[in-house]
């Protein structure tokens, strides 16, 4: 109490300050004729001890209410760090050896996840065909957060092997790149930015882009290669021209990098222990069989995961989409990137005037009831193309609403025959698993006998693109 009282001393003073004392002002008395017992020293010390007490206080508050920060399942870092140094490749040979390629920017960076992911895997595709080794780094999100890339990555691109038929070189990490490959002295920098007006790449689609660089950097002799400035491609391969993209698809399908595309074993683990859940305990020995990541030697893991014959994914997006939505009508955007690939049934044309934009709405940011009855079209639709197919009775849903606004889809699919829905938020997850979370969810999806997701979104084009990859019939792949 006695702490308390002397802040509200130090407030009232600091707000309704008396005249400036000098040095040699003697201290005025209490009525009583007691000096007072709250001297400016006192009110320093109690200021002090509650700013120290306030400050860890605010900061562990923000910690336990961060959407990625959790202080009870914090992830092993050190582990995957000393996984990621330990990978074979990383040996005096492969370092005197070895061509490696480095991109030092990238577009992505501080942006989502699956940003990034549309951006590494383009960046892998250039080093694999000019026959270098792809340096992955740690992963920077928009909360300034840096995760190990295994954290979230497996297979060839996060230093796995490739398959046969492919050149010997495997990824390595940037730790061991620059400190052990490749120091200073080794490195040759280029710069991507001349080299983009240079090849002349602006207005070439994405294809030719990956074919030009390439070429450059295969036929350079240097051993070590930094690639500086951002210029290796331009934003709107994903943002307003995604048709430049999808040029690249036909091939990029069949690369390695795609064909044995996996997760982290910690994705795999997490999908793994909540088949039981996410199923209704409809398992089948094949199912279960090709839960786990496949083994190096096994088959390629996005055909070795049997589907989930009886669960229907969603993805539903909220928060800041509830803004962004709006800002993408504006500026009459189309779907994103993987979303427009030849053969999906559900298509988009953006607005070509102020009165028409508006109706992306329903198909950015719909309300329960527009989705509950797309949920019931594309359910119709997919029984009409596989009558002997099983019924679809689960929901799994992919979401960033809050509770409130899941329970009313809950009561939603509910009129409609579908009664059994999960969420993330009813995964069982353990350590690294809870910061992979939406790596799991997208995993689900993939897997899933029916998608329905969000055309604008990069998280959904993730999804589309690895089912189409995975062997899914891509008219199973739908938006709102």
């Amino acid at each position: 109490m006695r702490l308390v009282s002397a802040f509200i001393r130090w407030r009232n003073a600091f707000f309704n300050p008396t005249p400036v004392r000098h040095s040699y002002t003697p201290i005025d008395t209490a009525h009583d004729g007691q000096q007072p017992t709250c001297t400016p020293r006192t009110l320093a010390k109690a200021f002090i001890v509650v700013f120290a007490l306030a400050v860890p206080a605010t900061i562990l508050y923000n910690l336990a209410h961060s959407p990625r920060i959790d202080l009870v399942h914090l992830p092993d870092v050190p582990s995957l760090r000393v996984h990621e140094s330990k990978l074979p490749q990383h040996n005096d040979s492969y370092a005197q050896s070895g061509r490696f390629v480095r991109f030092l920017s990238q577009h992505h960076w501080g942006e989502g996840f699956n940003n990034a992911w549309e951006e590494f895997i383009l960046l892998a595709e250039i080093a694999r065909r000019a026959k270098r080794a792809y340096v992955f780094r740690d992963l920077v999100f928009k909360d300034n957060s840096e995760w190990p890339f295994t954290a979230f990555m497996g297979g060839p691109i996060a230093g796995g092997p490739w398959p046969p038929g492919e050149p010997d070189l495997p990824a390595v990490s940037m730790d061991w790149y620059q400190s052990k490959a490749c120091p200073r002295s080794r490195r040759t920098v280029l710069n991507a930015n001349n080299i983009w007006f240079r090849l002349d790449l602006d207005s070439k689609d994405a294809e030719t882009i990956v074919i030009a660089w390439a070429d450059l950097l295969l036929k350079d002799p240097n051993p070590c290669i930094d690639i500086e400035g951002r210029g290796f491609f331009s934003l709107d391969l994903w943002f307003g021209r995604p048709q430049r993209a999808i040029t690249i698809w036909p091939i990029l399908s069949k690369s390695p990098l795609i064909t044995h595309h996996a997760w982290s074993n910690a994705v795999y683990t997490a999908v793994t222990r909540n088949l039981a859940l996410i199923t209704h305990n409809a398992l089948t020995p094949t199912t279960e069989r090709h839960s786990l990541a496949a083994a190096p030697s096994a088959d390629p893991p996005l055909r070795a995961h049997t589907e989930l014959a009886r669960v229907l994914a969603l993805h539903i997006r909220r928060g800041d989409y509830e803004g962004h939505c709006w800002i993408l009508a504006h500026f009459s955007s189309p779907y994103a990137s993987w979303n427009v690939l030849p053969g999906l049934p559900d298509t988009y044309t953006p607005a070509t005037s102020d009165d028409d934009k508006s109706r992306l709405i329903p198909h950015c940011l719909p309300d329960v009831a527009t989705m509950c009855a797309r949920v019931e079209v594309v359910l119709r639709e997919y029984r009409e193309r596989n009558p002997d197919a099983p019924k679809i009775e689960e929901v799994y849903l992919m979401t960033n609403a809050d509770d409130e606004f899941v329970q009313e889809v809950r009561r939603a699919l509910v009129t409609i025959g579908l009664e059994r829905l999960v969420t993330t938020k009813d995964l069982a997850l353990v350590d690294a698993e809870n910061f992979a979370n939406m790596v799991i969810d997208m995993e689900i999806g993939i897997r899933a006998a029916l998608f329905i997701g969000n055309g604008f979104s990069t998280f959904t084009s993730t999804i589309v693109a690895l089912r189409d990859a995975r062997g899914a019939p891509i008219q199973n792949s739908r938006f709102w």
